[in-house]
């Protein structure tokens, strides 16, 4: 794969306003470029012997059960809340009085 050259990482830097030093540009060039060369090795082996729907998820259930229970009694639940009507909480505005 080609080489990412320091020149264009300072180019690009410039236009997103990043000021690099230049230390700081090699490291990033070798970085990038150790990054596109463990895609070309990716891209390099070789993937089609495997089979995509053969794993073990398949057979297993991984969600839980729906187990109904008894649900919270809204009373004691309110008696816990700073505002409310008997019904329902009462919550302040946070952006504004509209």
């Amino acid at each position: 794969m080609k080489k990412i050259h320091i020149d264009r990482i300072k180019e690009l830097s410039d236009l997103v306003k990043l000021n690099l030093t230049s230390e700081e540009l090699k490291t990033l060039s070798v970085d990038l470029n150790d990054i596109l060369d463990s895609f070309d090795k990716l891209n390099s082996l070789e993937i089609n012997v495997f089979n995509e729907f053969d794993d073990d998820l398949k057979d297993k259930n991984i969600t839980r059960k729906d187990i109904k229970h008894k649900s919270w009694d809204k009373s004691i639940l309110l008696s816990n809340a700073p505002n409310h009507d008997g019904n329902e909480l009462n919550i302040e505005y946070v952006f504004g009085d509209d």
